[in-house]
């Protein structure tokens, strides 16, 4: 097989040129890929410091508001109130009328909803009669 030297030539420049398309479109993916591999490490790095800022502010606005309750007179008004009350509750005679409507009411409607988000098993009326 005797190729003159312009056929020898042309194969040796097709080869050359072919070799140097692969391997630049080789760099060229793999370079593309890191980029874009990049962009996305960006963009899930604010996406974090975003949320994580607004969670801070979420439980600043909280913080504020649970001070500001408790500093309210109002507030400070009834919490002495309903522990009065909630001691009263343990000599109080309760009438069988509201003991029965009341467990009929954790019974239908409170443990029910209860369960749902507790492991476990359901949980008695003895644990929340007053």
């Amino acid at each position: 097989m005797n190729l003159s030297a312009k056929s020898k030539f042309t194969t040796i420049m097709v080869l050359t040129a072919s070799i140097s398309m692969l391997l630049i479109g080789a760099i060229a993916w793999f370079e593309g890929q890191k980029s874009l591999e990049q962009a996305e490490f960006t963009r899930l790095t604010s996406t974090r410091v975003a949320k994580a800022r607004l969670l801070e502010n979420y439980f600043k606005t909280v913080n504020n508001q649970l001070i500001a309750l408790s500093e309210d007179r109002t507030m400070i008004s009834a919490m002495v109130k309903l522990s009065r009350g909630f001691h009263l509750l343990e000599s109080a005679i309760i009438p069988e009328a509201y003991d029965k409507t009341l467990k009929t009411f954790y019974q239908n409607d409170f443990i029910p909803k209860l369960t749902k988000n507790l492991p476990g098993d359901k949980p008695e009326y003895s644990l929340f009669k007053p």
